[in-house]
């Protein structure tokens, strides 16, 4: 497999912690060889996992961890967003549910998002299916330096 071979080739040896897939597309079916996605990778050597995303597309774990950030006390993991993500962050900030266009429920919400542009939103909410938990790899100084200047600018620039 091709791609497989380009994402190895961009790693370059570094250790990588999760390989994570569209769990559509990971699991569906390959008409030539009748192996889904998943199995492709496997197969080329990368462990892919899909993520359990859910009938809410993994929208309430993504609300849980952004909603911690803010709530003090907040046992659960938090996210941050830090400065250097320009595509992320248009991509948050003009995340809109789908609406029906005609018919009777014309105007209402389909209780989904629009699928457009969301590709990075998408990865976000894949890792948060997984629930990971931080570990503090720096000096517990420098890490909570920069934990207290993120919880800052998140407060000043929070989209929940």
């Amino acid at each position: 497999m091709e791609h497989a071979k380009s994402l190895m080739m961009l790693v370059a040896g570094e250790p990588v912690d999760y390989w994570l897939l569209d769990p559509t597309w990971g699991g569906q079916r390959n008409a030539e060889n009748h192996k889904n996605g998943a199995q492709l990778y496997r197969e080329a050597g990368i462990p892919v996992r899909l993520p359990d995303v859910g009938k809410d597309f993994g929208l309430n774990v993504s609300r849980e961890y952004i909603n911690a950030t803010v709530t003090p006390g907040s046992r659960h993991p938090k996210f941050y967003c830090l400065e250097g993500l320009p595509n992320f962050v248009h991509e948050i900030t003009h995340y809109t549910w789908d609406s029906y266009a005609k018919g009777e429920q014309k105007g209402q919400s389909k209780e989904k998002p629009r699928k457009r542009n969301d590709h990075l939103l998408n990865a976000l909410q894949y890792a948060m299916c997984l629930r990971l938990k931080g570990s503090r790899r720096r000096s517990t100084d420098a890490w909570e330096e920069d934990t207290e200047k993120a919880k800052k600018r998140a407060q000043l620039t929070s989209y929940t």
